[in-house]
């Protein structure tokens, strides 16, 4: 997940195992090179075809009267008056460039014009699709007294993926006929309706069809389709995807200049060890493997699906954008970003998306005290590394970590290194509890209901909203430095004594000896514990009961991996 500028980072997918996979219109698919690379100069503008103009309303009168009739060859032939003149149109007598109807199944009132990559999808070459089924071609033949033997049906990803730039259930381009997904369904009463009306257009258009008379008569529109993005979200997604896929190929190159001699590029040295703590050719290769795949998929991946959600999807909240399966959704934060934060985002998500390796999570964000402590094999596996790595070496901006600095007063560094690091674990575990008590579906509550049992007392709903508050103050606090003091002895006598700590009336952590002595998980564990009860307020078993919770969330949902698939 990219979570939005100024915001708590949650994680909108939770985990691997729980994302469920959505079936909705494909935005990066094998057709995209065009979506977002097209010679729009040499294109034709294509014009959308508003939902109520005379097109429609003969195309959705012919459609209800093909649903009502019982013998197709009685419905009556009108004047060749009432029918769609020519197939190809101008948009004004000076106008150099030609106009062709597409006509589509939607609500919008008004004709627009299609985007430059709908245009050049349907212009650069129209290929594939099915031919109807012969007992349907036979009574829509009959039906519309029309030839369909050169019409050809579209459900493919490509199909998919342009209905939804549309808005549209289907639409027709000359003797093509593109469905949404799940909209073909010639078998149900909705989907032969839906068909004979795509049917009329295509007699409309006259693509190469020996043209006949269709009567007209106006009727309702049909409703935009859910999640569909708007054309003018489009506007920023594809200048963000153009943006991304020139970092990624810059990067790409540099860092093949440097496998092949590393004293060539000491810029991607210095950020290999940056973002990924290591600059060794086998670390270099597994990251440039990873941006090539990266590259590939955001122009070519066919089942990868897009949408564009409002506010009332939860997990947009805090979110610019998150990946659940392979659905790829954009919130309204991604709209209000920075053009570079737009395409910084769309290479965190594609990592999040690539299947065949160890799943890319967020382990880390530039903002994490984490971020710089991070293992190498954790690094190849988070997000931000790549995001933050793509961005440094493809603007040759560094890129350092932008965590709070903790101050360790009078602490030697056999002290002061441990509590850091103690302090950026309980970071993440705290963050990672915010993720898991704040998303709600049934499917991720049943992956930890053994863990709301033992930790906070049962399943129910209120349990995990007040454990969730509590992460959400420690999460605000910790978004500031920290101070912690070594003390070099704690009396037990001392009023404010307490195990590894003394309470004393400011806002520095007095740290005790004792503290050093136990091992990194229990150290982590008791500070953790102490920044529950100060910035949480909750008592002290009930900080026992959240700190446990998040080291359990964490192990179970975000575990370092012990290897690597699919980097080699």
């Amino acid at each position: 997940m990219r979570t939005s500028p100024n915001t708590s980072p949650r994680e909108a997918n939770g985990s691997q195992a729980a994302s469920p996979t959505r079936t909705n219109r494909s935005f990066f698919d094998e057709a995209a090179s065009s979506l977002f690379f097209s010679p729009v100069t040499v294109q034709p503008k294509l014009v959308v075809g508003a939902s109520n103009d005379a097109y429609e309303q003969e195309a959705d009168a012919m459609a209800s009267r093909v649903m009502t009739m019982n013998d197709p060859a009685s419905i009556s032939s009108p004047s060749l008056a009432s029918v769609s003149p020519a197939t190809i149109q101008r948009k004004c007598a000076h106008c150099e460039e030609e106009e062709k109807k597409i006509q589509r199944k939607e609500s919008s009132n008004t004709e627009t014009t299609a985007s430059a990559d709908v245009s050049y999808q349907l212009t650069s070459g129209r290929s594939g699709g099915s031919p109807l089924p012969n007992q349907t071609r036979g009574f829509m033949e009959n039906a519309l007294s029309a030839d369909f033997s050169n019409v050809r049906l579209h459900t493919d990803a490509k199909a998919v993926q342009l209905s939804r730039q549309l808005n549209a259930h289907a639409f027709t381009y000359g003797n093509d006929v593109y469905f949404n997904n799940g909209q073909y369904a010639p078998d149900s009463r909705a989907g032969k309706q839906l068909l004979a009306h795509e049917l009329t257009h295509v007699v409309q258009q006259n693509a190469g069809i020996q043209r006949k008379r269709i009567q007209r008569e106006p009727t309702a529109t049909v409703d935009n389709v859910p999640g569909a993005c708007s054309f003018d979200q489009h506007h920023q997604i594809e200048p963000a995807v153009r943006q991304a896929t020139t970092w990624l190929r810059a990067t790409i190159r540099r860092l093949d200049t440097f496998i092949g001699s590393p004293a060539r590029e000491p810029g991607v040295q210095a950020a290999l060890e940056r973002h990924f703590h290591s600059s060794t050719a086998e670390t270099a290769g597994r990251v440039r493997r990873i941006f090539g795949r990266i590259d590939s998929e955001i122009l070519s991946r066919p089942d990868l699906q897009v949408e564009c959600h409002t506010t009332t999807d939860t997990s947009c909240n805090a979110a610019g954008a998150y990946v659940t399966g392979n659905l790829f959704v954009f919130c309204p934060a991604f709209f209000n970003g920075s053009a570079n934060w737009q395409a910084i985002s769309v290479i965190h998500e594609m990592a999040h998306t690539l299947t065949g390796v160890t799943h890319i999570t967020d382990r880390a964000y530039q903002s994490d005290r984490y971020y710089r402590m991070q293992s190498t094999m954790e690094a190849l596996t988070n997000a931000a590394s790549y995001e933050n790595f793509c961005l440094e070496v493809g603007t040759n901006t560094p890129q350092p970590t932008t965590a709070p600095r903790d101050e360790t007063n009078d602490c030697n560094d056999r002290q002061a290194t441990p509590i850091r690091r103690s302090l950026a674990q309980l970071e993440r575990w705290n963050r990672n509890a915010q993720n898991i008590t704040s998303d709600t579906r049934p499917g991720m509550l049943s992956q930890w209901q053994d863990l709301q049992t033992s930790h906070l007392g049962g399943t129910a709903a209120a349990n995990i909203l007040q454990a969730r508050r509590v992460y959400d103050l420690v999460y605000s606090r910790l978004g500031s430095s920290v101070t912690l003091e070594c003390e070099r002895s704690c009396d037990r006598n001392v009023t404010g004594y307490y195990r590894y700590f003394l309470f004393i009336t400011s806002d520095t952590i007095h740290v005790c000896p004792m503290l050093f002595s136990l091992n990194e998980d229990d150290r982590t564990i008791e500070i953790y514990r102490l920044i529950l009860m100060r910035y949480g307020d909750v008592s002290e078993s009930t900080s026992l009961q959240l700190a446990t919770l998040a080291k359990s969330v964490n192990d179970r949902f975000w575990a370092p991996p012990t290897s690597l698939t699919g980097f080699d």
